[in-house]
């Protein structure tokens, strides 16, 4: 039997793996992106309807009126340092839990300890989803290393790729 065929078989897969591996993780960049957009749409929201006195998401009715000066006040200085209610400061909780191990981990390493740290946000309703987009964002940002598409370490950690073993921990 002629291997030659199936060396050119196995290259070409291997190749096609690669680009379709690359698109997945251009398309959860996307994903965490329009998730971070929603949750900031869905926090702004939350904040319009404190404001109106209005938990429904229609806009107050023909007769209520929308704001009144003499009783509604913002102060915008503090309305900009207050975050959503479904927001946490995740990015930051992935950074710190990162640093707090210590060395390079996996994904799921991170996973288990942020839910042993941190506890999940009671918002989170898919934890496994909110965490992976809080750890891209996290990595985005630079507060923590991207060592490939599994493993993760702390900014400060010098030589992260060196230090992994053979075995991907």
């Amino acid at each position: 039997m002629d291997i030659n065929p199936l060396r050119t078989t196995l290259k070409a897969l291997r190749t096609e793996s690669s680009s379709v591996e690359s698109r997945v993780a251009d398309l959860e960049n996307e994903l965490s992106d329009a998730n971070a957009r929603l949750s900031d749409l869905q926090g702004a929201i939350v904040h319009l309807e404190r404001l109106l006195g209005d938990s429904s998401s229609a806009a107050g009715s023909v007769n209520e009126p929308l704001f009144t000066p003499e009783t509604d006040t913002v102060n915008n200085d503090e309305a900009e340092k207050q975050t959503s209610p479904l927001r946490v400061p995740s990015a930051e909780w992935v950074k710190e839990v990162v640093e707090t191990i210590g060395r390079p981990a996996t994904k799921n390493e991170i996973f288990e300890a942020f839910g042993n740290i941190k506890g999940f946000p009671e918002t989170w309703k898919n934890r496994r989803n909110s965490f992976n987009n809080a750890l891209n964002r996290a990595a985005d940002r630079d507060l923590i290393q991207r060592l490939d598409g599994d493993r993760f370490a702390p900014r400060y950690f010098a030589g992260a790729a060196d230090s992994l073993d053979p075995g991907g921990r």
